[in-house]
């Protein structure tokens, strides 16, 4: 990972991840940089970590992070069917998009098998 990473870059790759989205919801995506501070939070993640996403909502982390090639693997959830669909549409642009898997999750109590270097859950609460 490079350590130039800034809300403006970050929302450069987002435009290329989220192309098939249209109007609003793209724009969405390539303004999430400026509201959330991912540029201090992926330099926290170590080269070739596994990363689960707890209420990932479309991705976003999850694709920077894989654009970046700094995870080996990365599973992200929500309870948004849509979300999680614009997810998958996001990780099929990405150079290895078998890293990444997204799902819907409706239910609290059942949360994914396996262990993970990082637990994320960013602007669910």
């Amino acid at each position: 990972m490079t350590d130039a990473f800034t809300p403006q870059y970050l929302s450069t790759v987002c435009a290329d991840l989220y192309l098939d989205l249209n109007g609003l919801a793209y724009k969405q995506q390539c303004w999430r940089p400026y509201i959330c501070p991912f540029h201090l939070l992926l330099p926290l993640v170590q080269p070739g970590q596994t990363v689960l996403d707890v209420g990932c909502g479309s991705g976003v982390f999850l694709g920077l992070l894989a654009h970046e090639r700094a995870i080996s693997r990365g599973i992200g959830f929500d309870i948004s069917a849509p979300a999680i669909a614009k997810a998958i549409g996001m990780s099929s642009r990405l150079r290895s998009p078998e890293i990444l898997s997204f799902y819907v999750q409706e239910d609290h109590r059942h949360w994914p098998d396996g262990q993970y270097d990082v637990v994320s859950m960013i602007d669910v609460l």
